[in-house]
């Protein structure tokens, strides 16, 4: 009879957590480390880690340009959050202002 249980059993495989280590961990090294460490939510890392990438040559190409597009994404984003308020207060302001 198969083990209906959710834990795992003596000869199972079991995936790490899905925590990020600690900033004062060991970390993987190499351009394997340099992904996972780019991968991370903290800004920090992440720019410490396109810091670095330039030593890794074309190995580290794609996070370069992953970095770039997180950075375009957010120009972008943020220059289309100023445009529609700029269109807002020009059509409240147009429509709400006192005629003599």
């Amino acid at each position: 009879m198969a083990n209906s249980s959710q834990e795992p059993g003596k000869f199972d495989a079991v995936k790490g957590g899905q925590v990020p280590p600690p900033i004062s961990g060991a970390v993987l090294g190499g351009i394997e480390g340099l992904r996972q460490r780019f991968a991370t939510g903290n800004e920090q890392i992440r720019l410490d880690t396109v810091t670095n990438a330039s030593t890794y040559g074309d190995e580290a190409l794609d996070i370069l340009v992953k970095a770039l597009r997180g950075c375009l994404k957010s120009i972008l984003q943020c220059h289309a959050e100023r445009s529609v308020k700029r269109s807002f207060s020009r059509r409240v302001a147009s429509q709400y202002t006192l005629k003599p």
